[in-house]
């Protein structure tokens, strides 16, 4: 017996933050679990430059805890979009979380080459 979908499409999902940096982008969300809310698990996907295929990241359901994830296949320079969804015991999704975006930075250049004009 599989729980109505309200249930689960009303739980709080709120992706918060992503941290990003050259070897990946960190996402940290939000969750309440009530008992009208029995998540029992999370899967991140993500789209690159917020458009065309959707990826789902976790080959396995992500546990409750912790609320995060780390996306390491990520490039320099390139912008990509993120959402979670949780899922209850039974295989019934929420509805998405809000979509996060995010430009990887570039590596910083190296500090030790300098120029000079010379006349």
């Amino acid at each position: 017996m599989s729980l109505p979908r309200a249930f689960l499409t009303a739980l709080l999902l709120l992706l918060l933050a992503a941290l990003a940096d050259a070897a990946g982008v960190q996402l940290v969300w939000d969750y309440a679990q009530t008992p009208n809310n029995p998540a029992a698990s999370f899967s991140v996907y993500r789209q690159y430059d917020c458009a065309g295929p959707v990826m789902k990241l976790n080959v396995d359901p992500l546990p409750l805890v912790p609320t995060a994830y780390t996306d390491r296949a990520v490039a320099a320079g390139r912008t990509y979009c993120w959402w979670v969804i949780a899922q209850d015991s039974f295989g019934t999704k929420s509805a998405p979380s809000n979509t996060v975006s995010v430009t990887v930075p570039q590596p910083a250049p190296a500090a030790n080459l300098r120029g000079t004009v010379v006349p």
